[in-house]
This record gives C-alpha cells, structure tokens and sequence, in this order.
C-alpha cells in the first residue's frame, strides 16, 4: 500500500504496469522492512477487485513511471 501525500489516504498498489520498478527502487532504500520512503511517481487510481471476498472494487494506485525516490523524507505539509 502507499499513502498519497495529498491527502493521507493509504490504498492498495496494483502489481501492473511500472510496479517492479517501485518495488525494487523501494527495497533498496528501505532500512527495514515495511519502512515509510518518499516517492515520487507519475500514476493513476483506477478501480480494482478489493482483495476481501464479496467486497466492492476500491481505488487502486497503477505506477505508471517512477520519477524519484528519498529515503529519509516525508511527504512536504499541504499548503494552505
């Protein structure tokens, strides 16, 4: 899953498109498993089947191109 920056939600990460890339980019910077790292990527919410039986489809992020990566970073405060 990944929290968007915009506004806190957390949702699921489709394992299509640019997702190996993202995975293997974050498996690099992390220290430790399940680590918070700041990612910037070009994607798109689509609707996917919710892993959950008889559960509605929900937002799913697609990666579609991963543009950068900041271990150590965390999302910049909204502006007003």
């Amino acid at each position: 899953s990944i929290a968007l920056c915009a506004d806190l939600r957390t949702v699921p990460v489709a394992m299509e498109a640019d997702f190996p890339v993202l995975e293997a980019a974050y498996r690099k910077a992390r220290t430790k498993p399940g680590e918070r790292v700041l990612v910037n990527l070009e994607g798109r919410l689509a609707l996917r089947p919710s892993m959950a039986p008889s559960q509605p489809p929900r937002p799913t992020l697609v990666v579609e191109r991963l543009v950068g990566i900041w271990p150590g970073q965390r999302c910049p405060r909204p502006s007003k």
